[in-house]
């Protein structure tokens, strides 16, 4: 083993220990040094590290790891826990859907197709469930919502979404984005808080394609990522969701990967060109780029293998 590489094990499994070891009389490690620990034990290996990508860095007082200091998840977690889900994809519009939120669907039908690896369609309209409001938020609970689609989801469904654009919740939080649930290949997001009217916006664009993807990645079974900046780190806000990426970084494009059963480069050839269609020239930009470092390196994924 060279030395390099005998000291980043080294490092991992010393982060690992001061963890998960604490003497018999000392405080057990806080949630963020556990976070913090599992942070340096992945990073130590080199794994994941490829060009374009950024570690997490310390989060700033009301970003979301500041207020909720989760312990993410590796690859080997996420297949212990979980089982691909190779099926149809299924949007369901929870009606009445305003023009605009309306409008969107199209675009996210065909980012959703590439992103996931198979077409992405929608049912029917369905009515909105009413009895989800709570007056005194004024807002509705994610949580019923996802029990009502439960019961009205389509067979052979894979991941199943609904689609909203009412304000919502979920206990303890204020609002939600979105709600999914792990490993079931269900949620429910909504557009309500993505601010103006005009579907034409790339910004109002590009909130909806990156909070389906982030959804329904729960549903598939990944969870918040911590180790680098990702489609799937957490958001306590749209100005901290317009900071992240819209793509995947290696440890949860991996995780995609085997769920979907996709090929990486085929992935991002088709998926460059229907970024520049929605008018996310920067996002098709990034995305090229890390197709070129790919075949410059002459690897078929971004990861050590």
């Amino acid at each position: 083993m060279k030395r390099p590489r005998l000291l980043a094990c080294l490092s991992a499994l010393f982060a690992l220990a001061a963890c998960a070891a604490a003497a018999p009389d000392g405080p057990a490690p806080t949630p963020a040094e556990h976070m913090a620990a599992r942070r340096a034990a992945l990073w130590a290996t080199g794994a994941y590290d490829a060009p374009g990508w950024e570690r997490m860095t310390p989060p700033q007082p009301g970003e979301w790891l500041a207020r909720f200091p989760e312990p993410g998840q590796t690859f080997d977690e996420l297949c212990a826990d979980s089982r691909p889900l190779r099926g149809p994809i299924v949007l369901q519009p929870l009606a009445p859907l305003r023009p605009r939120a309306q409008a969107v669907l199209d675009v996210v039908l065909r980012h959703g197709s590439v992103f996931f690896g198979g077409q992405v369609t929608l049912a029917e309209p369905a009515p909105f469930v009413t009895s989800a409001f709570v007056a005194g938020r004024g807002q509705y609970d994610a949580d019923q919502l996802l029990e009502a689609l439960t019961k009205i989801r389509p067979r052979g469904a894979a991941l199943y979404a609904g689609v909203a654009d009412r304000d919502l919740f979920s206990a303890p939080l204020n609002y939600v984005f979105g709600l999914g649930r792990f490993n079931a290949g269900l949620g429910v997001y909504s557009v309500a808080r993505f601010g103006g009217d005009d579907v034409g916006d790339p910004l109002y664009r590009r909130r909806a394609v990156a909070l389906l993807a982030h959804e329904l990645g729960h549903g598939l079974g990944l969870h918040h990522c911590v180790y680098y900046r990702c489609v799937m780190n957490g958001s306590n806000s749209l100005s901290e969701t317009d900071g992240q990426p819209i793509e995947p970084c290696p440890v949860c494009l991996r995780k995609l990967v085997w769920a979907r059963n996709l090929d990486v480069r085929a992935r991002w050839e088709a998926l460059a060109p229907v970024l520049d269609e929605a008018g996310l020239a920067e996002d098709a930009a990034w995305v090229r780029a890390r197709l070129a470092d790919l075949k410059a390196s002459g690897k078929r994924v971004p990861w050590r293998e």
